[in-house]
């Protein structure tokens, strides 16, 4: 099916696999929560049905958007696009994206939200944060990025003989996931995952450039501290973490991220992204990150699209949106909030 697009001549595919999806995102340099393994791992374990629309030029992909359905009110159709469309040419994004937003509409659509995981120069116009590690400045240079006192850290943990391992089977995550629930309800904030889609987002990898990896650390018989990484093509990302305060003096999450850092420079990947600092609603995190010693970044506000112009009972939101933004992606559109 071939549609003109303000003089972009494009074929819209809503039927490629999920291994082609990855492909393709892999390829343009995507985010992992546009991946078909992350909206497969979802629609299994929670239900969320999901939708992935490619953009073709001439054969060569030029717009991706994977978008999940939601509803208010069980019947007003809402599409959540998490961490950002993505686009080949940022030049062509403004014509593609408005001929999105109509596809949307003759799919009975009425408003788009959309998170995007854009660098963006202007921290005025930014409402998310995060910091970029950059992998390809070698192991010496990183190390030496590292606050001084996360150094002193990463060497008593290794003086305290602590032990770094991969896992992925069900009792090792489900013991991760409690951690991490509980470092949730002492900080006040709700996970907004469970133990069967991360251990179906790290049993369920395929070829196609994206996978899961757990790093852990266990002491007297239990898992005091771990991270959970998502890779897609040449960049990682840091989804869940924690650590068990009664093992903190052996800095067992300093050395977790260090163990992280170290395995991706063996695989020789090129960016760690550490997915949202948040100073003012969650600051021990982000005193933590920043001593990883990586480069913040400002990322775009939550955008919602009314795409039923004539619905003006809906404008209000997009007002609010403005204004409140934080909270209606905290509390409505979005199922997943780095910590």
């Amino acid at each position: 099916m071939f549609r003109r697009s303000e003089n972009i001549k494009i074929e819209w595919k809503e039927n490629l696999s999920s291994e082609e999806w990855d492909d393709l995102l892999t390829s343009m340099k995507g985010h992992p929560l546009q991946s078909a393994q992350w909206g497969d791992a979802s629609k299994k374990v929670e239900g969320i049905l999901d939708y992935r629309w490619a953009a073709f030029k001439e054969g060569k992909p030029v717009f991706l958007a994977r978008f999940e359905d939601r509803r208010v009110f069980n019947f007003i159709k809402v599409a959540w696009i998490p961490q950002a469309l993505t686009v080949f040419n940022e030049a062509d994004q403004g014509k593609l994206q408005k001929d999105f937003l109509r596809r949307l509409r003759k799919s009975g659509y009425f408003l788009c939200a959309l998170k995007s995981w854009k660098k963006i120069e202007t921290e005025k116009a930014a409402r998310h944060f995060t910091i970029w590690l950059d992998l390809t400045c070698g192991k010496e240079k990183l190390w030496g990025n590292l606050d001084k006192q996360f150094r002193y850290d990463v060497r008593r943990a290794g003086k305290e003989a602590v032990v770094v391992e991969k896992v992925a089977n069900y009792d090792d995550v489900n013991a991760f996931y409690n951690l991490c629930n509980s470092v949730s309800a002492r900080k006040g904030f709700n996970l907004k995952t469970s133990a069967d889609l991360m251990f179906n987002l790290l049993n369920n990898g395929s070829n196609s450039g994206v996978d899961s990896h757990l790093f852990v650390v266990r002491q007297d018989q239990k898992i005091c501290a771990g991270a959970f990484i998502m890779r897609c093509g040449e960049n990682i990302h840091y989804l869940w973490g924690g650590v068990d305060r009664a093992f903190s003096k052996q800095r067992v999450g300093e050395a977790v991220q260090w163990k992280v850092i170290e395995w991706a420079l063996e695989q020789n990947y090129k960016q760690y992204d550490l997915e949202g600092i948040d100073l003012k609603h969650n600051p021990g995190t982000y005193h933590f990150k920043k001593k990883l010693g990586g480069a913040i970044v400002a990322l775009p506000k939550t955008q919602i699209y009314l795409v039923k112009n004539s619905l003006k009972i809906f404008s209000p939101l997009i007002y609010l949106q403005k204004k409140y933004q934080y909270l209606i992606q905290k509390y409505f559109f979005s199922k997943y909030v780095p910590r």
